[in-house]
């Protein structure tokens, strides 16, 4: 847009009341801009400024082209600003932290009414609960699903529910003995191996990453598992014995926590709207 510059270059003439001044806040040199005003005065066949005036004062006819001017200006910046901020809809996705299992099950609904409201993507990515504030502190990810509560002056939570857990195992496993039924279980430093091992005492035979690899296992009969609600209800099974846990001690609240910020893109306010008002209902 080189021929804005002529309308930039004469506003700041009229606003400084000097050239010298002028071509200092525009960062060019004062016999430029002397000249810049000249040829385009020669240009119009008119002056635009009264030379005998201290600061110089627009003529009639630079009253004129200052008003334009302005108004040309203010419709270049708007113009600009929207290409910006779609140029950052078409290039910037939504980040969301959550562990893989659970991706499917406590987002799926917002996720669906937020891309009716923004062509925008949502990007899924697996983490761990204990990596939940790095991840948001280090702008990793702009909205992190996770349990207990995270404490800390720049972050925002709110609970989206409770998380309930249930003991299950097959029933081709016939009656079984808590202290000695063998047991599927997931890494140590995970919640529910924890509470596992708390109830439970049998001998470990399988150890694994995922609760979905627990649960399939558990369903062959090797062993009991523990697995929250949302496993039970996508694989309702007859052949399963499914105990709820119900000591309050076990159950996890579930929480989407971000960073306040001052300035926020447009769509990370209209995913955070989505989860309050459900979280108002």
């Amino acid at each position: 847009m080189e021929n804005i510059k002529e309308y930039l270059y004469i506003y700041e003439i009229a606003n400084c009341g000097s050239i010298t001044h002028a071509a200092k806040k525009l960062g060019v040199s004062q016999p430029f801009l002397s000249e810049y005003l000249k040829c385009l005065e020669k240009k119009l066949n008119c002056s635009l400024f009264d030379r005998n005036r201290k600061p110089l004062i627009p003529t009639i006819e630079g009253e004129l082209f200052c008003k334009s001017a302005k108004k040309i200006l203010e419709e270049e910046t708007f113009l600009l600003n929207s290409l910006k901020r779609i140029n950052l809809k078409k290039n910037n996705s939504l980040k969301i932290g959550i562990s893989s299992s659970r991706a499917k099950f406590y987002l799926d609904k917002y996720i669906s009414r937020f891309l009716k409201i923004e062509n925008r993507c949502v990007s899924l990515f697996e983490i761990k609960n204990e990596e939940a504030l790095s991840l948001l502190n280090g702008n990793k990810a702009d909205i992190v699903v996770h349990f207990d509560s995270l404490i800390s002056q720049n972050i925002r939570s709110i609970k989206l529910g409770i998380e309930k857990l249930y003991l299950v195992y097959s029933k081709k496993m016939g009656e079984i003995d808590l202290n000695k039924a063998p047991r599927i279980v997931l890494k140590k430093g995970q919640k529910i191996r924890e509470v596992l091992d708390d109830i439970c005492k049998g001998d470990i035979v399988i150890e694994c990453e995922h609760i979905d690899t627990a649960f399939k296992y558990c369903i062959s009969g090797i062993g009991v598992t523990i697995v929250p609600e949302y496993i039970i209800n996508k694989n309702a099974d007859s052949d399963l014995v499914i105990t709820p846990i119900l000591e309050e001690k076990y159950q996890r609240d579930i929480f989407v926590s971000w960073v306040e910020k001052n300035e926020i893109l447009d769509c990370f306010k209209e995913f955070i709207g989505l989860l309050e008002e459900k979280y108002d209902e």
